[in-house]
Formats: C-alpha cells, structure tokens, sequence
C-alpha cells in the first residue's frame, strides 16, 4: 500500500512538473513603432516624397484659392454697379446680367476648389496608410526572424504598455536589420546640358 502511494505522489509530481513547464512565462519584447518610421530609411524617403508632393499640391490649391478670390472681388464690384445711380439703368441692367453670371462661375470655381481640396487630401492619406503597410511588411520578417534567433515569444508595441524595462526594448535591434536590407532608389540621372560654343570667325590675315 505505501509503494502504491509512494508511485501516485511520485507520478503527481511529475504531472505538476510538466504543467509548470508547459505553462512558461512567454518571453517578451518591446518594440517602438515610431522610431521605426523615423529611422527606418526606407519610412524616411517614403515619407519625404510624401512632404513633397504635398507641397506641390499645396502651390497648385493656392492658386485655385486665388482665383476663387479674384472673382469673389468681381462680384463685389459687379454687385455695386447694380446699385450705381453713376450708371444709367441700361448699365445697371448690364451689371445685374454680368453679375449673375459671374455668380455662377464663382459658384462653379469655388466648388471645384473645394472637391480639389478634398480629393487632395483623401489622396495623401491614402498614400500615407500606403507608405505604413510597406514598412510594416517589411518589418514582419525581420521581427519573425530575429524573435526566434532569442527565443522571443511575444512582440508590444511601446504605446500600449505603461512601463517596460529597456533591456525589452528590441526597436534598434530591428532598425539595423530593415536598414540592412533596404536597397534605395537612385534618382534618374541628371541631364547633361551642353556647353554653349561660341563660334569661331575666322580673321584674315593682314595685307601690306
């Protein structure tokens, strides 16, 4: 009877043993995903092309925003001849025409600012959600890689959790690796102006 109780404590422990191993602490790791955009190379050029379209959009919708008030100080003028007793009523009943139809074009042009500015933005966001799932793929392998070369079993993002120790923080350990394999774009090459010639004219020679 005491052997029997002996191999049940025996095998019990055995069990717990197991238990306790199947339900390891996961090994865990902090990345910060800001800093993988802003030091990824691959984010940052992104990113610049992004700044730069914008501003080129930006020059295109200021100019669309000056015509608008171009013709906005039009209809203000306009609708002053309407009322001038200046004019003779021939040329107040010519202001009220020019008025009404520049009304129309300025309704036009104004709406057409605004759908610009809409798309214009709808366009860069789009780009910009673009631009993070690029790099978010390419961050993926890398991750999946170097969890598995430590052991690592589980990967926050830094802005969800209030506090972590730093030596979890694997962020520069994965900027190395995304840099390493990021091949940049070379620009077009530059277009060789060639140099201006001045002709040559020919000088005879002196007589005696």
């Amino acid at each position: 009877m005491k052997k029997v109780l002996l191999l049940l404590c025996l095998a019990g422990a055995f069990c717990v043993q197991t238990q306790a191993q199947q339900a390891k602490t996961p090994k865990v790791a902090i990345v910060n995903m800001e800093s993988i955009f802003n030091k990824y190379q691959k984010a940052v050029d992104l990113r610049r092309g992004l700044e730069a379209d914008k501003k080129r959009d930006n020059n295109e919708l200021k100019a669309k925003e000056q015509g608008v008030l171009a013709l906005q100080n039009e209809l203000q003028k306009l609708q002053a001849d309407t009322q001038s007793l200046a004019l003779s009523e021939q040329g107040r009943a010519n202001a009220k025409a020019a008025f009404e139809k520049k009304g129309r074009e300025f309704v036009d042009q104004r709406e057409a600012y605004a759908q610009a500015v809409r798309t214009a933005d709808a366009i860069l966001q789009r780009r910009f959600q673009n631009m993070q799932q690029v790099v978010l793929e390419d961050l993926q392998p890398i991750a999946t890689s170097y969890c598995k070369q430590k052991g690592i079993d589980l990967v926050i993002p830094a802005n969800t959790v209030l506090y972590f120790e730093p030596t979890l923080d694997i962020t520069e350990e994965l900027i190395k690796g995304l840099n390493a394999g990021y091949v940049p774009v070379a620009p077009p090459p530059a277009v060789a102006v060639p140099a201006a010639t001045t002709p040559t004219v020919s000088v005879p020679a002196a007589t005696k």
